[in-house]
């Protein structure tokens, strides 16, 4: 018997091998554990509001900003959305876009109705409270107080008489509720906190106004949810629960005898009368929004995987029937993709609203679950954009959200987005061919995709990193058969260099890693962090810098170093060639340095220009004449190559807190001039407009 189980043994073994191996291959291909949809968004009837609201010199705006705040009319014909440049209204019926708001394009945190509808107000990131005419849609009135700083967490009472605000002021965090009904010199009552260190507060006000409650991280890790007088600023009472979790999220329900607060994955109805918690729902981990109907029959949840779920707010859990109760819903909506961040019910309670970071906002039938439609266009902050000449179509990559879209540039729609599972796409080829992305997960990996038909093209190995580091540094040849990454974590000082067109393969990879390449070159000249990649527009000179350090230039042919530029900086944001290549752009913050490079021997600084805001990304024109500098503040400046004078300044992206551009590109005609910025939106520009060629 030992003689005949040996032999089976090693049959079995090496026919594990094989399943082992053929796994690999087929991961290898396929990409098996990574699952990606793309979703086809349909065309609206019409396309008017890519043109609402434009900054003189910009003919379309592609997105809609980020969601904030949804808020419904009170008659329920319409409803309003707080994003990062400003407050749209949409019917209600159908969903179709009416107007957006007049005025400057702020990031507005929330928005409420006045009771009979005519005014909508809002409050800003920077604190401002602004008040429009709904009917005409024209801002009347806009209020600020000294007090009141950065602001970044916000909620109104619903007849928008009061305002409850978190707000940074001189370094010091402050709860402060505005009294609204005072005319133009609203009152302020200051809430006393505490001090501690941690995240910031959960707040949220009574229907009636007379109650906020707060919750903060205090001391041993404990999250007390205390109710305030709004009127006096007077702590009234207490609630705390035993477990040390943290409050991510509060509300009343609209007769105000009950507070909802929810922890990671558990929802708390806290009966005020008694301090006791009522009822308790259980769900997946991730919760991120909550909100009742206005009769308070149901609550609405929502979590950072997207999903929505209807519960019966009513129900007393008692006893083992409570055990089970808690993990009983009344509709689970799985439509959405990303974390749901705002909801909000139609006044009669038979809609539900969602907005998520996925881009879009849905319409739930509150009885049967049936969505009546879709807005879409409320895109996250654009990484990076490239227009691909062949069928008029933008590209947009939005890293933190692992999403791509596709942008009709003539329509301004978007009529297409791909979703990505355990992916960051990171960089897009200049003519929107190709895509890298940063994955994580089984197994990190960097890699090359195919834009047209999203798909896996292949594994660039060889870099050396761990499993896990910060967002690479990436950067394509012209001609898209060269792709160069850094990393600004692991490897500091390290440059890959990988050959897409001529990718060099053993035989053993090409049977059993048909999808990976190696790279060409490895460059190893930086001392520090490598924040710039940049080609030559032949594609034969990488230039690298970054932080405290000279700018190296590369020969991607031969892979030797041809030149170190050296200058009195102390970081390189971002580098750019000319269209003839005889020109180096580099950026320190508010600086622009200028380098010719007609002498490879030398390499000379030839100008300094000072733009007086973070040159964040940069760019030459086409004909090289004016060098294009988008800043931290989300405005375009156009500069004269030769005699370095800051020609115009350009403001259309969102206004009043940081919100840099991360890309500039012209399109195929160099007619137009797109800006992607961090607000969500790409704005195109009129190229002779902006350049006052058009005169």
């Amino acid at each position: 018997m030992k003689v005949f189980r040996h032999p089976l043994a090693i049959m079995y073994l090496i026919f594990i091998v094989l399943v082992v191996a053929g796994l690999i291959f087929l991961f290898n291909v396929f990409d098996l554990f990574v699952r990606d949809s793309t979703v086809v968004i349909p065309k609206p009837a019409s396309t008017d509001y890519t043109r609402w609201e434009l900054p003189k010199g910009a003919k379309a705006r592609l997105g809609k900003g980020q969601i904030r705040d949804i808020k419904f009319a009170p008659d329920g014909t319409r409803f309003a959305v707080a994003t990062t440049i400003g407050v749209w209204m949409y019917d209600a019926k159908t969903g179709a876009e009416i107007s957006l708001l007049s005025g400057d394009r702020h990031d507005y945190n929330g928005i409420a109705f006045s009771y009979d509808g005519s005014t909508l107000s809002g409050v800003n990131a920077d604190g401002e409270i602004s008040r429009w005419d709904v009917s005409i849609g024209e801002l009347h009135t806009m209020l600020k107080s000294d007090t009141v700083g950065y602001l970044y967490k916000v909620d109104f009472s619903e007849d928008s008489t009061k305002l409850a605000i978190v707000s940074i002021h001189n370094d010091i965090e402050k709860i402060n509720v505005w009294n609204l009904d005072k005319g133009n010199s609203p009152t302020f009552t200051n809430l006393d906190v505490g001090k501690e260190d941690g995240l910031s507060p959960t707040i949220a006000l009574s229907p009636d106004n007379r109650f906020l409650a707060t919750s903060k991280e205090e001391k041993a890790d404990r999250y007390p949810i205390h109710v305030w007088n709004t009127d006096s600023g007077e702590r009234l009472f207490t609630l705390e629960r035993d477990e040390h979790s943290r409050t991510k999220v509060l509300a009343f329900s609209p007769d105000g005898k009950t507070l909802v607060s929810c922890d990671y994955d558990t929802i708390f109805l806290w009966d005020l009368h008694t301090k006791t918690v009522r009822t308790t729902f259980k769900t997946d981990w991730g919760l991120s929004a909550l909100a009742f109907s206005p009769n308070g029959k149901l609550l609405a949840s929502g979590d950072d995987d997207g999903l929505v779920i209807l519960w019966n707010a009513t129900v007393q859990q008692k006893g083992f029937a409570g055990k089970i109760g808690q993990n009983l819903s009344s509709l689970k909506l799985k439509k959405h993709r990303e974390e749901i961040v705002s909801m909000a019910f139609s006044p009669d309670g038979k809609m539900l609203l969602s907005g998520s970071k996925d881009g879009t906002i849905r319409a739930w039938d509150t009885t049967t679950g049936q969505q009546h439609y879709i807005c879409p266009g409320h895109v996250s902050e654009v990484s990076d954009i490239a227009v691909s000449a062949e069928d008029n179509t933008l590209i947009s990559l939005h890293t933190q959200e692992n999403k791509l879209i596709k942008w009709d540039i003539t329509t301004g729609h978007p009529f297409s987005s791909t979703f990505f599972t355990l992916k960051g796409p990171e960089t897009i080829s200049q003519n929107a061919n190709k895509f890298v992305v940063n994955t994580f997960g089984f197994k990190h990996r960097i890699q090359l995709w195919d834009t047209a038909k999203i798909r896996l093209k292949y594994n660039l190995n060889g870099h050396g990193y761990p499993s896990e580091f910060w967002r690479l540094v990436n950067a394509f040849s012209p001609d898209e058969n060269m792709v160069a990454v850094t990393t600004s974590r692991y490897q500091t000082g390290t440059i890959y260099l990988w050959d897409i067109a001529n990718p060099s393969k053993s035989l053993l990879g090409r049977i059993f890693n048909p999808k990976s390449i190696q790279p060409k070159y490895t460059f190893q000249g930086n001392q520090q962090e490598v924040t710039a990649l940049a080609f030559s527009p032949d594609g034969k000179i990488l230039a690298s810098s970054g932080e405290g350090l000279d700018i190296n230039l590369w020969n991607t042919e031969s892979g030797s170093k041809l030149l170190t530029l050296t200058g009195d900086r102390s970081s390189i944001d971002n580098l750019v060639f000319s269209p003839d290549g005889n020109m180096l752009a580099s950026a320190y913050y508010s600086t622009v340095y200028l380098w010719d490079l007609t002498d490879l021997t030398t390499g000379n600084l030839v100008r300094k220009i000072e733009t007086h805001s973070g040159a964040q990304t940069l760019l030459f024109s086409p004909d090289g004449r004016h060098l294009v500098s988008g800043g931290w503040d989300g405005k375009i400046r156009l500069i004269d190559s030769d005699s370095g004078q800051v020609l115009s300044t350009h403001t259309g992206h969102a206004d009043g807190i940081s919100r840099k551009i991360s890309k500039l590109v012209f399109l195929e005609d160099g007619k137009t001039l797109a800006s992607a910025c961090e607000d969500g939106t790409i704005l195109l520009w009129d190229w002779d407009r902006i350049t006052n060629r058009d005169r």
